[in-house]
């Protein structure tokens, strides 16, 4: 197998791409945690359920998006590995699988999906900007 254009012979997933977009991810979780706490407290208002699961749906596209913008080749891969390891994280963070391990892995495969069209666009914005 060949070594991907820019690898230099190396390891397709790189550790330091991984720990930017699991930062990255991290981040925009909590800045997006600040907001809607922030937000609930003068609007006296409890944020949806919905919002939550599309805001932290969102920062894992991020975390995808930084791993892939960081990453020297295969930004796919990378996004891939970086939303399955903040997967890992947040599900270590709330105490395990819940409702079944069937519903946990289809989570999994969906922000899998996600890190991994965070981290083409990475890639792609890292070639053109």
């Amino acid at each position: 197998m060949r070594a991907g254009k820019g690898s230099n012979g190396g390891w397709p997933v790189d550790p330091r791409a991984l720990l930017y977009g699991w930062f990255g991810a991290g981040v925009s979780l909590v800045v997006w945690a600040a907001l809607l706490t922030a937000w609930g407290m003068l609007a006296e208002r409890e944020p949806s359920a919905a919002v939550l699961r599309t805001l932290a749906l969102l920062s894992v596209a991020l975390g995808g998006y930084f791993a892939g913008r960081r990453c020297r080749c295969r930004a796919w891969l990378n996004g891939v590995l970086t939303a399955a390891g903040f997967c890992l994280a947040l599900t270590w963070l709330t105490g395990g699988i819940g409702e079944g391990p069937w519903l946990w892995l289809r989570a999994l495969l969906f922000l899998s999906f996600l890190g991994m069209v965070g981290g083409i666009i990475g890639g792609l914005k890292r070639h053109t900007g």
